[in-house]
C-alpha cells in the first residue's frame, strides 16, 4: 500500500467511527426505554440486552472461518452495515404504528442487528489492524477511541433533548426521529467505509486452531483462565446491569433528561480516565489493572442500593467511568498478549463466544429473579434492590476466586502494597482527568493559534 492511501484510510476510519458512534448514541442507548414505553417486563428487557448478544456468540464459533476464507474484506464488511442500516427503519416504523405485540418486533429487529455486528467486528479489526502500521496503533486508536467516544457522547445527549422535547405531546414520534437518525448514520459510516483501501487478507491453513483443542486446554492456559474469568463477571454482571435502566425509568420515575445524563456520565468518565489506566499498564502491568478495577466493578450494584438521589447517582458514575475503563482496557490488553497473531481472529471469536453466552445466562436469569423478588422483601430490600444485592455478592465472588488466577504476560515491577491502590483509584486518576483537561484546551488554543498564522 502506497503512504498516501494508507494515511488516507486512517483518516477516513475515525469520520466512520464517528458516524457509527452516532448510531450507537441515536439508537442502541435508547432501546431499553422504547421497550419500556411500549410495555415491556422484566423477562422481555432481559431478552431484548441478552438475546443479541447470544446470536452474536452463536455467530462467533463459524465467523472465523468465514472470514478466513473471504479475501475483500472490505466488500464483506459493506454488505453486512447495508443490512445492519436498513434494519433501523423498521424499529421508526414501530415507533410510528404501535401495537400490543409490537415490543417483540423490536427484540426481533435489535437482534438481527446484533447478528450484523458479528460478522463485521471480527473482519474489520482484521482490517484495520493490516491498514494502521504497527508503530502507530497505541497512538492512532488512542486518539479515534476519543474522538468516536466523544461523539457518542453528543449524540446520546442529542438524542435525549430530542426525546424530552417529544415526550409532552408524542413521545413515539421522538423515537421514530431519532431511529431515523441513526439510520443516515450508519449509511454514513459506510460511505467512509467504502474509501478505505483494502490491503487482501491470507491465513496459512496449518496455524488454525480448533474449538476443541480450545477447550482441552481452558484450564491450563493464561487466555483460557482469562476467558473463565471474563465469563463468569459477564454472568454476574449482567444479572443486573439491563436492569438500571429499568429502575431509573419506572421505579426513581427519571425524565429522559435525567436518564440521559446519568447514562453520558458512565460514557465520559470513561472517556477520560481511559489514558489514566494505559499509563499504569504500561508501566505495572494489565493484570495490577484487571485487579484493581475488578473489584471496583464489584462495588457498583452497590452504590445504586444506597440511594436514590440524582446528584448521588451522578456522583457514583465516576466510580462507575472509572471502573469498567479499566477493567476493559486491561482484558482486551491481556486478550492480544495471550493469544498468537497468525490464530488471533479465531481466538478473539471464541472468546465473544464464551463471553456473549455468560452474558445472555445472566440477564436472562436476571429477568426471572426480577420477578420472584418484585413480592420478597429482606431487610428494607425488595424488587430491583434485592436483584442488585445479588449481582454485587456474585461479582465480589467472581474478583476474589479468579482474578488471582490470571497472570501478567510480559514482566513489570511490582507495585508498592496497599497504599499504590489506594491512590491509584483516588489521588492518580484526578490527576490525569485534569491532565486530560489541560492538554484539551492546550490542543484548542494551539489550533486557534495556528489557524491565526501564530505558527
Amino acid at each position: 500500500m502506497k503512504k498516501s492511501e494508507v494515511k488516507k484510510s486512517m483518516d477516513y476510519s475515525v469520520k466512520e467511527g464517528c458516524a457509527y458512534s452516532a448510531t450507537t448514541g441515536f439508537g442502541n442507548a435508547f432501546m431499553t426505554a422504547l421497550a419500556l414505553r411500549l410495555g415491556a417486563g422484566m423477562v422481555t428487557i432481559g431478552l431484548l440486552q441478552s438475546l443479541p448478544t447470544l446470536l452474536n456468540a452463536g455467530v462467533q464459533l463459524f465467523v472465523g472461518r468465514l472470514i478466513e476464507t473471504v479475501h475483500d474484506r472490505k466488500k464483506f464488511v459493506s454488505i453486512f452495515i447495508t443490512f445492519q442500516a436498513f434494519l433501523w427503519l423498521p424499529m421508526v416504523l414501530i415507533a410510528l404504528y404501535t401495537s400490543d405485540h409490537t415490543v417483540w418486533l423490536v427484540v426481533l429487529f435489535y437482534s438481527l442487528v446484533g447478528v450484523c455486528e458479528a460478522f463485521i467486528n471480527p473482519a474489520w479489526v482484521s482490517w484495520i489492524s493490516d491498514i494502521v502500521p504497527a508503530r502507530k496503533r497505541g497512538l492512532y486508536f488512542g486518539r479515534r477511541n476519543e474522538v468516536t467516544g466523544f461523539v457518542a457522547l453528543a449524540s446520546t445527549f442529542a438524542a435525549g433533548y430530542t426525546l424530552g422535547f417529544f415526550e409532552g405531546f408524542n413521545a413515539m414520534l421522538g423515537f421514530a426521529v431519532i431511529f431515523l437518525v441513526a439510520f443516515v448514520a450508519r449509511l454514513a459510516s459506510l460511505f467512509y467505509m467504502n474509501k478505505m483501501v483494502e490491503p487482501g487478507y491470507r491465513v496459512d491453513g496449518n496455524s488454525r486452531v480448533g474449538f476443541s483443542s480450545l477447550l482441552k486446554e481452558m484450564r491450563k492456559t493464561n487466555f483460557g483462565i482469562l476467558v473463565i474469568y471474563a465469563s463468569a463477571l459477564s454472568f454476574a454482571v449482567n444479572l443486573s446491569s439491563p436492569f438500571f435502566d429499568v429502575y431509573m425509568l419506572q421505579n426513581l420515575k427519571f425524565d429522559y433528561f435525567a436518564y440521559t445524563l446519568v447514562t453520558a456520565a458512565s460514557v465520559f468518565f470513561t472517556l477520560i480516565t481511559m489514558p489514566y489506566w494505559g499509563r499504569v499498564a504500561d508501566r505495572w502491568g494489565n493484570k495490577l489493572v484487571l485487579n484493581t478495577t475488578g473489584f471496583l466493578v464489584a462495588l457498583v450494584p452497590f452504590f445504586w442500593i444506597l440511594s436514590s438521589n440524582l446528584l448521588y447517582i451522578l456522583a457514583f458514575h465516576v466510580v462507575v467511568g472509572l471502573a469498567w475503563s479499566g477493567q476493559r482496557l486491561a482484558t482486551f490488553n491481556l486478550v492480544i498478549a495471550t493469544t498468537p497473531k497468525e490464530n488471533r481472529v479465531r481466538y478473539v471469536a471464541y472468546y465473544n463466544f464464551f463471553t456473549g453466552l455468560s452474558l445472555f445466562a445472566g440477564a436472562l436469569l436476571g429477568g426471572f429473579l426480577a420477578i420472584a423478588f418484585a413480592s420478597v422483601q429482606f431487610l428494607w430490600l425488595g424488587g430491583l434492590l434485592l436483584l442488585f444485592l445479588v449481582s454485587g455478592i456474585a461479582r465480589f465472588a467472581v474478583a476474589a476466586t479468579l482474578l488471582q488466577k490470571v497472570n501478567e504476560v510480559e514482566a513489570r515491577p511490582k507495585a508498592s502494597g496497599k497504599h499504590f491502590l489506594l491512590k491509584a483509584v483516588t489521588i492518580y486518576p484526578l490527576r490525569s482527568v485534569m491532565h486530560e483537561f489541560v492538554s484539551f484546551e492546550r490542543a484548542v488554543s494551539d489550533g486557534l493559534a495556528k489557524r491565526k498564522g501564530l505558527f
